[in-house]
């Protein structure tokens, strides 16, 4: 997810991840910042939804014009039902993309469609991300000054094992009845 805020544009550790491993020419300010140029770089659950700040003019520039980062401006105001749709819909996109990539002859013609599906890709995940987000499922770091109403997340109804030893416990006083 990308998001403008002060004049400084920030996206989560694992949308820069996701599109390293791509086919994309990737500005080389993202490769900087997460210091994939200079070394190794670890992300994990633990930190794969901190940010990171872009704020050289250049810098939000190549960020902004990359296209392959969900905009949060563009989606803030949907609700859960509407992201699902908005969602739904990309998949959608994402699909006809790569029937028609597979129909295509021309390199060149395949190359750039093949861009345009990642990109579409790369949306998606990042939408996908905000609604477990907003849904309370996940959490994520969003930037200071941004408020984002979240619903509470479903009561867990405990694991597989929980259920199995409540059974076990049924059977075992039945039994001893």
């Amino acid at each position: 997810m990308k998001f403008n805020k002060d004049g400084k544009v920030y996206v989560h550790k694992q949308d820069i991840m996701n599109v390293f491993n791509s086919n994309l020419a990737v500005p080389v300010c993202l490769l900087y910042r997460m210091g994939l140029l200079t070394g190794i770089v670890c992300i994990d659950d633990s930190n794969r939804f901190d940010l990171v700040a872009f704020e050289s003019e250049e810098d939000i520039k190549a960020v902004n014009e990359f296209g392959a980062f969900a905009d949060y401006d563009d989606i803030k105001h949907l609700s859960i039902d509407e992201l699902k749709a908005n969602l739904d819909k990309r998949l959608k996109e994402i699909n006809e993309t790569k029937e028609m990539l597979w129909s295509l002859t021309n390199k060149t013609e395949k190359q750039t469609m093949a861009k345009k599906y990642e990109r579409l890709l790369f949306q998606a995940l990042s939408i996908r991300d905000f609604l477990y987000y907003k849904s309370g499922v996940i959490d994520m770091k969003i930037p200071n000054g941004i408020e984002i109403e979240r619903e509470t997340p479903p009561k867990s109804k405990g694991s597989i094992l929980d259920g199995l030893r409540k059974k076990l416990k049924k059977k075992n006083k039945k039994d001893n009845n």
